[in-house]
């Protein structure tokens, strides 16, 4: 719902002012929304989404949002061509689309809020109905029950056993859980496995914790359980104890503490049995707490159990840890006379992680084989190549190879059944994703995913189902996946945004919002992170600061993904099967697979589909003049264009009638202007054009598109003589042609923070208006002609933290004046970017926070560097300097890649240059 709100947020123009009548509506339903939100969250809180998913209350929520927006934006476009007309019939048709959008509320409200609000309203009266009789119930039993947990299959014997009554003395029961048994299959873990039991096995003066961690299905709880049996750590550990986490994640301290000391004090139940590989001794099914030991004060139930811990040396294993923080204070009472062993798939819940890797294609053939025929060396000759594709694709995951296996059982040896066997698993691997989904969806792998997913706050839930627009093993570039975040309205708080729209006329920036932009950019930052460190999205590449470049989804998590976005109805995928119709969902955001010349001849129609996003890449499709007209024509509540991977013919010059329009990103050939018209879409924050032409002319007043954040291109722009207004939201330009370099233009662009300068360097109109740009972090200026450019280093502000220079033919001697720049931590030397055979550097030099320097291209011969030069330097690359006869040995250290004559190739891993801590 949150992509559906922001829609109608924080209007800069006039023309979509309302009138009161309209705002108090929009008022008192922002109120009754934000109570609905309000108590599903609570009820989701409190574990009561079963009866909430029946009722369906979240779904229905969510047409009366797209309702409201639809009805607001509909309005808005007829207002838009209603500013064409003269003062008299302007005013009169304004006032008419008031009455129209009122009413069109007032309908909302009374068919579809007002029947979800009761619902509600009889659901609390029955739920407090259900309480007191709750309550009743068990005050006259006189007795608490405590469910720790429960066996595979049911609860624990011995739960709620114990008689009870008036009068009865208090006692509580506990249902343990049993650690697994040992694993039957255990493929591919035996070196993870030494590694941690080496490591436990060493001694350590505090206690040591240590975490093994990964993504779901890995096999954490299998490694846990090899190591739990392994006969040298019960010769090392004499008491064994298993906590499962996972299945009471929400079980008290106080209740979790008495149940490891009844573990620990309960006759025989304790000891770990050495002699046997069972461990069934290890604790009981049940265990009866007196009443003595339940109403120990804390301070004296701690003492307790630090006391029966100390009796012997202990290992503490603690299967699927959720709330990391209770498990950080609750360590500090155990004793250091032993270890910890924790599962997890958060990263960071301890100093000590152990991140468990992928299996090989090896180990994953291997372990198919035991699913499915249960020993090696059974798979006939004719499924063998088929079957180690089928465990390649499955990416390493033991979860997914377990999955895949369960579809490739075939019951009986017969001829006939063989036939089948081959046709079946040719069918799994040309589309094992499926395969793994179906049987996921009734058994293990989004039931697994979804404990994770259960856990995200519900913003971050819908950016994290978002990943799934990207197709299967699609790498993700971070920034293109925060900007649609941002676009999207997933980074939104909904009824404070609404809430602004609704009171305010806000055709006027202040610092406020420029400060709230900031703060989304680091919400998406935070988001991301928190989705890395639980598992759910891989880092592909980072930046040399650990910035991540670019993300990826494991297609277990993929599948996930697209199950329950389907069931949120948050996108649908675009398939075209031969000419076959498409039905368009209301509201929905469309993920294009296939080729979108073919979807817009089928004449699809569905005015409030939100986005549109093609991901394929075919450069043979390009789109004529009437299939683009088809986009506006059908899709007017657009607000998402990503068709970078679409060939355009032209700029789309009616593009400009779907003003709400938030990202565009389009490839269009050679194409060398934008047209004037572009100029009102005034919701437009991100444009993406990629183009062959070396410079593109923007005819529209880019200062009038108050929104505007990130105008990104290779070709050199050239803007259109600017006005007055200031655009405090302007933040990236990749491209600036030198003329255009003027005090003028940086005065409307005072925030911005990015900028390339491409062209003759020579030229630059006014070369001293950069330095007025007090924010900005990234500088790129390349030179197009081969002499000096005669550059003014001074002029470069003193906030940067990267510098690239291309082209631009300086001396040498120029590298102390680049050292003053106190903030530059990545300098990129390109195509001769500076020239001279030699170069001395010293600590006189600066550079005091460079980590990363690259140097490609040029006649440098020989480098002499003093000890104490570039001292924070990390990452040296040195590329095509064919001249350069030695690296100084102060910093060879430092070297990442050289492709010098005489110094060997040295490779780095996937990365680029470092970028600021945040935002990303």
């Amino acid at each position: 719902m949150d992509d559906a709100i922001e829609i109608i947020a924080q209007n800069p123009h006039e023309l979509f002012s309302y009138g009161i009548g309209v705002s108090d509506k929009l008022k008192h339903l922002i109120k009754e929304i934000k109570m609905i939100k309000a108590y599903l969250a609570d009820a989701a809180r409190n574990l009561q989404t079963e009866q909430f998913r029946e009722m369906d209350l979240e779904r229905q929520l969510k047409e009366v949002v797209y309702d409201v927006v639809d009805a607001i934006e509909a309005s808005s476009s007829r207002r838009a061509a209603a500013m064409t007309k003269i003062t008299c019939f302007r005013l009169a048709l304004i006032k008419q689309l008031d009455v129209v959008v009122e009413r069109s509320l007032d309908s909302i409200k009374s068919r579809k809020l007002d029947p979800i609000t009761n619902r509600i309203k009889s659901y609390m009266i029955l739920g407090t109905q259900q309480t007191q009789s709750t309550e009743t119930i068990q005050g006259s039993l006189g007795r608490r029950e405590i469910e720790v947990g429960s066996y595979k299959g049911g609860s624990g014997s011995g739960a709620g056993q114990a008689p009870a009554g008036e009068g009865a003395s208090p006692h509580v029961v506990l249902s343990l859980v049993e650690p697994p048994p040992q694993p039957k299959k255990f493929v591919g873990l035996k070196d993870e496995a030494e590694t941690l039991i080496s490591t436990l096995m060493k001694e350590t003066e505090t206690l040591d914790v240590i975490a093994i961690t990964g993504m779901h299905g890995i096999g954490k709880t299998t490694l846990a359980s090899k190591i739990y049996h392994d006969n040298r750590i019960r010769e090392e550990f004499p008491t064994l104890l298993w906590v499962n986490e996972g299945a009471v994640p929400y079980l008290p301290d106080r209740d979790l503490f008495l149940y490891i000391l009844m573990q620990l004090e309960n006759s025989g139940s304790w000891k770990a049995d050495t002699s046997q590989a069972s461990c069934s001794n290890c604790m009981d099914s049940s265990i009866g707490i007196p009443s003595d030991l339940y109403y120990l004060p804390d301070d004296m139930l701690m003492a307790r159990v630090r006391d029966s811990l100390m009796k012997s040396k202990y290992l503490l294993i603690v299967d699927g840890v959720w709330n990391t923080e209770r498990w950080k204070s609750v360590m500090l009472m155990f004793p250091a006379i032993g270890k910890v062993l924790i599962t997890s798939c958060y990263n960071y819940v301890s100093t000590k992680p152990h991140v468990l890797r992928f299996l090989t294609e090896e180990e994953s053939w291997e372990l198919l084989q035991l699913e499915v025929f249960g020993e090696l060396g059974k798979c006939p000759d004719t499924v063998k190549s088929t079957g180690k594709r089928i465990a390649r694709k499955c990416d390493g995951s033991p979860l997914a190879v377990e999955a895949a296996g369960k579809s490739l059982v075939v019951s009986s040896s017969t001829e006939a059944a063989k036939n089948i066997m081959k046709k079946l698993w040719e069918a799994v691997s040309e589309n094992v994703t499926m395969y793994i989904a179906d049987y996921g969806a009734q058994q293990r792998v989004l039931k697994r995913v979804g404990s994770s997913y259960s856990r995200l706050p519900l913003r971050l839930q819908e950016c994290f189902l978002y990943l799934g627009v990207f197709p299967e093993g699609h790498e993700i570039p971070v920034r293109t996946l925060v900007r649609l975040w941002m676009a999207e309205g997933l980074l939104y708080d909904r009824g404070h945004i609404l809430g602004e729209y609704a009171v305010h006329k806000l055709d006027e920036i202040n610092m406020g919002e420029i400060e709230e932009l900031q703060s989304l950019e680091e919400t998406a930052d935070k988001y991301l992170r928190e989705l890395v460190h639980m598992n759910l999205v891989m880092v592909v590449k980072r930046y040399l600061d650990g910035q991540i470049k670019t993300c990826s989804l494991h297609k277990l998590i993929h599948a996930f993904c697209k199950y329950k976005a389907t069931e949120k109805d948050l996108y649908q995928e675009i398939k075209m099967i031969e000419d076959r119709p498409v039905s368009l969902t209301p509201n929905s955001r469309l993920c294009i697979y296939s080729d979108l010349s073919k979807f817009l001849s089928s004449k699809p129609k569905e005015p409030s589909v939100r986005s549109i996003l093609c991901f394929y890449k075919d450069e043979s499709v390009v789109l004529s003049r009437k299939e683009i007209s088809r986009i506006h024509k059908w899709f007017k509540l657009l607000r998402v264009l990503e068709c970078r991977n679409v060939n355009f013919t032209r700029f789309p010059n009616k593009l400009n009638r779907l003003i709400h329009l938030r990202y565009i990103s389009l490839s269009c050939g050679e194409i060398s202007e934008i047209p004037e018209s572009i100029a009102t879409l005034c919701y437009l924050e991100t444009l993406v054009v990629d183009t062959r032409a070396s410079s593109l002319l923007f005819k529209a007043n880019t200062w009038r598109m108050f929104k505007l954040q990130h105008l990104v291109t290779k070709a050199a722009i050239v803007l259109a003589v600017s006005e007055s207004v200031v655009s405090k939201y302007f933040r990236t330009l990749t491209r600036l042609t030198p003329s255009c370099c003027t005090k003028e233009v940086f005065r409307v662009a005072p925030n911005l923070k990015t900028l390339g300068i491409r062209g003759h360097l020579a030229t630059l109109a006014e070369p001293g208006s950069i330095k007025e740009l007090n924010h900005l972090e990234k500088l790129k200026l390349i030179n197009e002609s081969a002499v000096d450019c005669q550059l003014n280093l001074n002029c470069i502000p003193r906030t940067l933290w990267s510098l690239t220079l291309s082209g631009t033919h300086l001396k040498w001697e120029c590298m102390s004046e680049l050292g003053m720049i106190d903030c530059l931590k990545t300098l990129k030397l390109k195509n001769n970017a500076i020239t001279g055979e030699s170069l001395t550097s010293t600590r006189a030099d600066g550079f005091g926070r460079l980590s990363f320097l690259l140097i490609d291209t040029t006649d440098l011969v020989s480098w002499e560097a003093l000890p104490d030069c570039l001292p924070s330097l990390e990452h040296l690359v040195l590329k095509n300097c064919d001249k350069l006869q030695k690296v100084p040995s102060s910093l060879e250290k430092c070297l990442a890649i050289s492709d010098v004559g005489n110094i060997p190739s040295v490779a780095l891993s996937p990365t680029t240059a470092p970028r600021p801590p945040s935002p990303i």
